[in-house]
């Protein structure tokens, strides 16, 4: 059981799971802008006839939309991009035969040739050149309406590339190890080039996401923490060492998509020992705040994501939640003045799921056998005010 004082501070890290580097863009296209990444950099424009729809791998996603057109999201390629290795994911259903998921130049190309899965890349040969590895058709993509997962991941330091299909590995390449993904010339991503779901105005790409494998970065982020001070929230974070860092930029946003800047604080520039930093956030909204930390170069390029949280505050009219974790049931006791409180539940993206609310006495209790395990935001509204409260289901 939870004891809820006035105002109790909790911090949920949201971490992607499914990728093993550092994350560089990522979409989910749940709302907002198509080139608006849920974390990371952004993309630079899309075809006009791209729209969010309904019917992705789990919520929402990016229909090519009506009239027919190639999707083709680009993302302009700073060298933030220009990594050793790479980690590429996303979700597909087919309704064409030819498309390229992920392209960039002659140098990565994820795509599909008369339905058939295939990848081609380039790695540097050591001698300021390149060696040119192609996959050929692995795996004939059904057209049955149904979401897959598609991973395509080169490791530099082990020379091995490798082509998963719902985390079932369907290709594999072990090259010389130490040998670095090449660039050169490359040029901006294209995401959905030749895919316009053969005008069939259906949602088909979902979950994109791109991160480095590893190579150096600009800086070693040792912590990022949010406190409860009153009603500011005071942001701490911690380098353990600096590469011609600029500056940081802290933003903000109350369902973790769409995000503000609300400040900027100068970087070190170089530095091999650690620096502690700090921002406080005078005002902050009560019904809880995500916060979110971004590097940038001095050559005002390279843009560095950092870990996203999450701060939550109870008040005094919410007494106990239990428990939590939840298994079956979350219960919700609250004081007697509360009435008729909205009671609804939210997943990390800020979807709605149904669960039923039943009232027993003082406290209310929800069925929560039809949710997967993980964490989860639990909303209460009562005469224009709102309090979340995360939970977790095992």
């Amino acid at each position: 059981m939870i004891e809820i004082k006035k105002i109790i501070f909790s911090i949920f890290i949201l971490s992607h799971s499914l990728c093993d580097g550092q994350i560089l863009s990522s979409f989910t296209w749940e709302s907002g802008n198509i080139t608006t990444a849920s974390s990371g950099n952004n993309a630079a424009s899309v075809s006009s006839s791209a729209t969010i729809s309904s019917g992705g791998s789990s919520g929402n996603g990016l229909n090519p939309g009506l009239p027919k057109a190639d999707l083709d999201l680009t993302i302009t390629a700073t060298s933030i991009y220009d990594t050793e290795g790479v980690d590429i994911s996303f979700d597909y259903q087919r309704e064409e035969s030819i498309a390229n998921f992920y392209i960039r130049g002659s140098s990565l190309n994820i795509g599909m040739n008369a339905g058939n899965l295939f990848v081609s890349y380039r790695v540097s040969n050591g001698a300021g050149s390149y060696t040119l590895i192609s996959s050929g058709n692995v795996f004939s993509i059904p057209n049955d309406d149904i979401f897959r997962t598609y991973r395509f991941k080169y490791i530099a330091a082990t020379g091995y590339g490798e082509l998963f299909v719902n985390g079932t590995s369907m290709w594999a390449n072990d090259g010389i190890d130490n040998r670095s993904m090449y660039w050169t010339g490359a040029g901006n991503i294209v995401i959905g080039s030749l895919m316009d779901g053969s005008g069939s105005n259906k949602t088909c790409l979902d979950g994109f996401s791109i991160s480095r494998i590893g190579g150096t970065l600009p800086i070693e982020l040792v912590s990022f923490v949010a406190k409860s001070e009153k009603e500011n929230v005071n942001l701490n974070w911690t380098t353990a060492s600096e590469k011609n860092n600029d500056y940081f930029t802290i933003e903000k946003s109350q369902n973790g998509i769409m995000w503000n800047e609300i400040a900027k604080v100068a970087g070190a520039g170089n530095s091999n020992h650690e620096l502690n930093y700090y921002f406080i956030d005078k005002n902050n909204n009560v019904n809880g705040t995500y916060y979110r930390l971004k590097q940038t170069d001095f050559d005002g390029k390279l843009v560095i994501t950092g870990e996203q949280f999450v701060q939550y505050f109870f008040k005094e009219w919410i007494s106990t939640i239990y428990p939590n974790p939840a298994h079956e049931r979350l219960n919700i006791k609250v004081e007697k003045q509360i009435l008729t409180p909205e009671i609804t539940v939210l997943n990390s993206l800020g979807n709605t799921i149904n669960l039923p609310v039943e009232k027993f006495g003082d406290h209310y209790s929800l069925n929560t056998n039809s949710i997967e395990k993980g964490i989860y935001i639990l909303s209460i509204s009562q005469d224009q005010q709102t309090r979340n409260i995360l939970f977790e289901k095992n």
